[in-house]
């Protein structure tokens, strides 16, 4: 499933950056920020800027080079930053070309709801596009991607890039190693992109649950970037001593999204396989705002991840005979379902953790509408005005939890795809990645590295890293799955994960960048810090 593929072919306008766009028209946008302002964007919305450039109003670019660059605050580091991707009625539009135009800062006052700034007009030092979009409301948030997607490739760095296949041709590769396409857009090479997103829709033809997408690091060499069609390198960049061809978002693709073309399949390695339903959280890594994907409302038609909190018995009978409706409920009769794993791991509310059992599940939403108040006209009677799913937004007061909600009225809509088991191991040590660890507990962790390092760690035992996102401090993880990455830039074949079983002592949760205690927890007498976005 595509949890965030909203832009298939068709269903949204990629236009150009030089172009004006036409009034009353929904655009593809972005807006650089902060990982912690975009949580709390995703959470309570947009707001206008008090002043800027052209008054009050929300800035966003279609260019994603351009937003790629914000916030330009040189203390935020690169793994701080984040691109929002949203889709913008822009209603009526005015073309604001030159420094003092008459209306620069006050296009709204004479009927405007979207202030645009063309390329190459002088307005900014970059000379890239702008737009300002007076009400809110006006814009939708699509996802979040990581904010390097709109950067050029550094010749000799090494980056994390995708690969969508089949399933039978990722085991060829994994096997034999990538081979150039004979052509393509920018002709012989092997095709890559820096955007999961672009990557998780090949190849077209196949239907979903036979792609797969390969997770791969690269060594780019010396990059050309080919930034509009019949560039004179398009197809000869590498005669021209070139290894890498770099495509940023444009209007080369319908897509509008990044392109990458490696001439030497020796530059890249495998490092895994994302399968469909791990793609929709994936693409930004450690330290993406927690529960990212339920501050979005559900868009109609698509397919979503969802998790479903239930008892070891009637997991089994659900798998053997399908979801059924609750009668009642908070949203009234349904199939109560969370995108939120948190929220679905709570339930049973009065069983033992090591009774519950979590359904991993998909969803085809159909009709959706937004449930946001106890006393919503629709709240128990939406499934009679025509609507398929009820959404209730996290943090609206609706629940004590402040977690996201949905109730789905057809269990046909409903695809199990897997399950989560609390898991025992190891004497007894818990482990289970989506709760916090309790005091003076005993947990099942691991901590994935390379060969030799391991074999060092048997004999030594282990050392703390001098420092990291939480400081000082030997660096582990509940979470098996996203271990086996680690070392990013090892070959697969040289990396292992060492289980352990950790007394954690006193615990302190470090829930966001710049926390007081981030990197002095121990100071204040803690023994774990733990980090669970």
């Amino acid at each position: 499933m595509w949890a965030e593929d909203d832009m298939v072919a068709g269903e949204l306008t990629v236009l150009q950056s030089q172009k004006e766009p036409t009034a009353n028209n929904v655009y593809k946008m972005y807006h650089g920020t902060s990982k912690a302002a975009a949580e709390k964007i995703l959470q309570e919305g947009f707001r206008q800027s008090a002043d800027g450039m052209f008054g009050r109003g929300v800035y966003l670019s279609r260019d994603l080079e351009k937003a790629s660059k914000y916030p330009l605050d040189k203390d935020l580091g690169e793994d701080q930053k984040v691109v929002l991707r949203v889709k913008v009625n822009v209603g009526k539009v005015i073309a604001i070309t030159y420094q003092g135009h008459p209306y620069q800062k006050t296009w709204h006052d004479h009927g405007y709801d979207t202030a645009w700034c063309p390329p190459k007009s002088r307005m900014v030092k970059s000379g890239q596009e702008e737009d300002c979009v007076w009400d809110p409301s006006r814009i939708t948030i699509i996802d979040v991607i990581p904010s390097r997607l709109g950067k050029e490739p550094q010749e000799g760095r090494v980056y994390r890039m995708y690969h969508g296949t089949s399933r039978e041709a990722a085991e060829k590769i994994k096997r034999e190693g990538f081979h150039q396409s004979a052509d393509g857009m920018l002709g012989r090479g092997v095709y890559l992109s820096r955007d999961l997103e672009k990557a998780s829709r090949y190849p077209r033809h196949l239907a979903e649950h036979q792609k797969v997408v390969l997770r791969v690091m690269v060594k780019v060499g010396k990059v050309i970037r080919i930034d509009y069609q019949g560039h004179p390198h398009q197809k000869t960049w590498h005669n021209h001593g070139y290894d890498t061809a770099w495509c940023p978002p444009c209007d080369m693709v319908p897509s509008g999204l990044e392109e990458d073309c490696v001439w030497d399949p020796t530059r890249i390695t495998v490092i895994g396989v994302i399968r469909a339903n791990m793609w929709a959280e994936d693409d930004l890594g450690a330290g993406a705002p927690p529960c990212l994907n339920s501050y979005i409302e559900p868009q109609e038609g698509k397919i979503y991840r969802m998790y479903h909190g239930t008892t070891r018995e009637a997991a089994e009978k659900i798998k053997a005979s399908g979801f059924k409706q609750s009668t009642k409920g908070m949203l009234g009769r349904g199939v109560y379902l969370s995108r939120d794993l948190q929220k679905a791991s709570r339930y049973p509310l009065h069983l033992p953790e090591d009774q519950r059992v979590v359904l991993r599940v998909k969803v085809n939403v159909g009709k959706v509408k937004k449930i946001d108040s106890q006393t919503h006209p629709m709240r128990t009677t939406w499934h009679d005005h025509g609507y398929d799913t009820a959404w209730c937004p996290p943090n609206c007061g609706m629940v004590s939890s402040g977690l996201e909600e949905d109730c789905v009225w057809d269990p046909r809509r409903i695809s199990i795809i897997g399950e989560i088991r609390p898991k025992r191991g190891l004497s007894g040590a818990h482990f289970l990645s989506y709760t916090q660890p309790e005091k003076d507990q005993v947990y099942l962790m691991c901590h994935g590295t390379s060969r030799a390092a391991a074999a060092k760690i048997w004999t030594e035992g282990f050392h703390r890293s001098l420092d990291g996102m939480l400081g000082t401090g030997v660096y582990l993880s509940r979470d098996l799955k996203g271990l086996i990455r680690y070392p990013l830039l090892s070959p697969v074949h040289q990396i292992v994960v060492l289980r352990c079983k950790v007394k954690v002592g006193k615990v302190k949760k470090i829930d966001r960048q710049g926390h007081p205690l981030q990197k002095t927890w121990h100071c204040k007498g803690y023994d774990t810090a733990i980090n669970s976005n």
